[in-house]
């Protein structure tokens, strides 16, 4: 099974799940992820349209490839959007925990159960960034199945188009596909989480 085939296993299990598997990510993050079954059928009403004239010219595809391009950059939209929601729902967890970090380490009177509590309200966090993460994962292999498959059904280079050039130049520096690859902020999150474990560690050490 290769990370398109994995994907596709996530997406019918957040879906319709036909091999009877569970819904694995929270039901109401369902509606925000791509809408990769109802992508998969338009592609094969396509195929078939196309497939039944004598010769397919990228010409003659230019109209279907830019509404394929206008819906594709509608569910990133969507799915750039969730994730932005969610990222600062997390950014702002971790404030308040480092702010009530900050007051018990102030204490004159710091105990381990204190501490191992503010761990295990960060090891939370820790779980649902890569709960985040494997969202993004997952949609990210979506699309790019999507505009792999488009490609060989009609030997165009709509990926080359719709992913390559939108990640690269300065004319694309706002490309909403840009927070899918690079996930500053969540790396950003991630560096304050292990900031906040080490001063933890170094807090028990003190009490020794």
């Amino acid at each position: 099974m290769n990370e398109y085939d994995k994907a596709n296993a996530k997406f019918t299990a957040v879906g319709d799940a036909g091999d009877g598997s569970e819904v694995v990510q929270p039901l109401d993050w369902a509606p925000f992820y791509l809408e990769f079954d109802r992508l998969m059928r338009r592609l094969q009403r396509v195929k078939k349209e196309f497939g039944m004239r004598k010769a397919v010219s990228s010409r003659s595809l230019t109209g279907e490839t830019r509404t394929l391009a206008e819906i594709l950059d509608k569910e990133v939209e969507k799915i750039v959007l969730f994730y932005l929601r969610i990222q600062g729902e997390v950014a702002h967890r971790i404030w308040d925990l480092r702010e009530k970090q900050g007051n018990v380490q102030g204490d004159n009177v710091v105990t381990v159960q204190a501490l191992d509590s503010l761990s295990q309200q960060y090891r939370d966090i820790g779980y649902d960034v890569l709960e985040l993460l494997e969202y993004l994962e997952y949609n990210v292999a979506g699309l790019r199945r999507i505009i792999t498959r488009y490609d060989n059904h009609f030997d165009v280079k709509m990926g080359r188009q719709d992913f390559d050039t939108r990640l690269s130049g300065v004319e694309n520096k706002h490309s909403q596909l840009l927070q899918l690859y690079h996930q500053e902020g969540l790396r950003a999150t991630i560096a304050t989480l292990r900031n906040a474990f080490q001063d933890i560690h170094d807090a028990k050490l003190d009490l020794h």
